[in-house]
This record gives structure tokens, sequence and C-alpha cells, in this order.
């Protein structure tokens, strides 16, 4: 990756192999002339510093301070420095740069060796010694290249993902906060004709009480029964957020008696259902029974889309601890990754309406199909 300005390492780079150029030009006796041999090596080991801000660029000026040193007569075989150098910003420029300006850098460092060997008329021996320092380089360099932008593509991938999962997850936040949003608006219909229900008995007692006190005390009981299940959905209802502030529903809303309504619907849509009661049937309160209305409301719309043709039964089971509701069909079912029925967010508003009363919800596939 090109950087904007040396790093701290690029200057400890640089400045190690400033250190070896002067102790080998001070101490290597060999290398002469000096006045050449210093200057250069110095030059090669300062360059260095931008190795990692313009790779190519220091390839190149690499590569003519090698040429420079060779044509004032330095051997070739003596400083360590030049082929050093050389070896570091050509792995630099391999790691940093993309394929075109690491090819066009690996031919400049040969040639700059292969200049030098001409100059100084030295044998095919000394090329292919400094080749093989600067084929080592390119070979590493691809080699760490290609596990950086493998490690990047996999750091990217699995950002993606998880900018994924959050994005799925605030999507079925707000879908939950929608469903209960409407399920709030439900049951305050509940409420709200409840209410109306209990003015209209309260009025009809306050007629009737004077010539007819058994009808009124039947009418005050009726408004005392329907005043408790207005307390309990009440009390199911706080909490809730209603989105919007439009005019509040008086109509009732449907309960279990409508159940075969929904089933005598879904066959004249082309859905082949039977409907199934067992048990002694007793009322529910109005929020449970639109709520499992609902439900089965739901389920059978999930079989027209997701098992067209399919025969399917609604099973209404009553008993000690309540009512069960049970919906099957006869069709393969298209599944999602979680191995349930696909159905946007049909399930999210099946599950908060059942979860608000305590009851449970199971989805899945029978293995034999439906």
């Amino acid at each position: 990756m090109i950087e904007q300005r040396p790093s701290r390492t690029d200057l400890l780079v640089a400045a190690a192999v400033l250190v070896v150029a002067v102790v080998e030009v001070t101490l290597n006796g060999e290398i002469s002339p000096t006045a050449a041999a210093l200057p250069c090596e110095i030059a090669l080991a300062v360059v260095l510093l931008w190795r990692r801000v313009a790779p190519l660029a220091v390839v190149g000026v690499v590569a003519i301070v090698q040429v420079v040193e060779a044509a004032a007569g330095v051997p070739l075989e003596q400083p360590v420095v030049p082929l050093l150098a050389s070896v570091i910003a050509i792995y630099a420029l391999i790691t940093c740069a993309d394929t075109v300006h690491a090819a066009v850098g690996a031919v400049i460092g040969l040639a700059a060796v292969g200049i030098e060997t001409l100059l100084q008329h030295k044998g095919f021996g000394n090329f292919a010694f400094a080749a093989v320092f600067i084929g080592g380089a390119i070979l590493v360099g691809r080699t760490v290249a290609h596990r950086t932008q493998q490690t990047v593509h996999l750091q990217h991938k699995a950002d993606t993902l998880e900018r994924n999962a959050e994005a799925s997850a605030r999507a079925a936040a707000e879908a939950a906060q929608v469903e209960r949003a409407r399920i709030a608006r439900e049951l305050h219909d509940v409420i709200a004709h409840s209410l109306s229900v209990m003015v209209v008995q309260a009025g009809a007692a306050e007629q009737v009480m004077a010539r007819d006190a058994d009808r009124a005390r039947a009418a005050i009981a009726a408004v005392q029964a329907t005043g408790r299940d207005a307390l309990a959905e009440m009390a199911h209802l706080v909490g809730m957020l209603r989105e919007d502030s439009g005019e509040l529903g008086l109509a009732p809303q449907p309960g279990l008696a409508d159940v075969s309504q929904l089933v005598d619907q879904a066959r004249c849509d082309g859905l082949g259902v039977e409907l199934h009661v067992e048990g002694e049937e007793r009322p529910l309160p109005p929020g449970p029974a639109l709520s499992l209305y609902r439900v089965v409301q739901e389920s059978l719309t999930n079989v027209r889309k997701h098992a067209a043709g399919a025969q399917a039964s609604v099973r209404l089971t009553y008993s000690a601890r309540g009512i069960d509701a049970d919906v099957c069909d006869t069709g393969p079912a298209q599944h999602t990754g979680n191995g349930l029925p696909s159905g946007g967010h049909g399930l999210i508003g099946m599950r908060e309406r059942v979860a608000l009363y305590g009851g449970t919800l199971a989805v899945g596939s029978h293995p034999d199909g439906g």
C-alpha cells in the first residue's frame, strides 16, 4: 500500500543502511575511490526513506546511483550497500505497487545490475549473483502482497457481512415495532367497541329501570362483564405505541366465531381447506379471540403463497388450559435458511400476537412434506 509520508519503520531501515554504508566504506580499504563510494552509498541509504511513498521512483534512483558508483570505478563485488538497497527498494515496490509498476521496477533493477557488469567487464557470475537476490526479493514480495490482499479482502467481506447482519437486525426490529403498533391499534378498537357497548347497555338499563328491574339488572350485569373484559384488554395495551393519531375505530374486531367465515372465504378463493373443532367450545375475551383469528388468517395466507394447490386444514382444540390452533397443508413449502417458510414479516406478527397473551407459536415442516 502506497503511504503518504515515510513511517518510523522507513526511517529505521534507512538509518540502518546508512550505518552499514559508512562503516563498510570506512573500514574496507578495497572500496575505492572513497570520494565516489561514500556519497553514492549515503544517497542509496537516504533514498530508502521514501521506499513506500514513491516506490518506483526509489527503485529508479537506486539503479542510477548503482550505475554511477560502478562507472566511478568502485569494485562491483566489494560494497554490500548497493545490492542491499536494490533488494530493499524492489521488495517495497512489489508489496506496495500494482503488477505493472512492479514489473517495470524489476526490469529496472536487473538492467542496472547488467549495466554495472558490462561497465566493469565482469563475467556472468557477477550478474547471476545479484539477480538471485533481486529475484528472491521479487518472489517474497509477491507472496507477501498476495497474502495482504487476501487479508484485506476477507476483512472487507467480514465488514460487509457485519453491516448486513446489523441491517437485518434493524429491519426485524422495525418490522416487530410495526406489528406491535398494528396490534395495538386493533386492541384499541376492541376496547373502544367494548366501551361503546357499555354506554348503550347502561342507557338501556336507565330506560327500563323504573318499569322492569330484572331487565335493568341484566343490562347492568352485562355492563360489568364488558367492563371487566375491557380492563383486561387495556392491561395488554399499556406500553404499546400508537403511531398514528387517526380516527379511533369503534367497529367490532373479528374473533373465533368468524373463523368459519374465514375458512369459507379461503375456499371461495380456490384453497382446499377444512375446519375441525374439538372439545367444548367456549367464548374467549375479545383480545385473545382476535389474535387467534389473525394467526389463522396469516397461516392460510402463507399456504396460498408458499404451497399453492395444496390441501389445508384448520383444527381448533379446546381444553382446560386454553385453546390450540393447528394449521397444516399437504404441499411443499418454500424455505429460507432458518428452516421456516418464507413470508416476509408475517411470522413476526403472529409471534407478537401469541406472546401478548402468554401463548407459544411453533412453525415448521413435516418430514413427509407440508
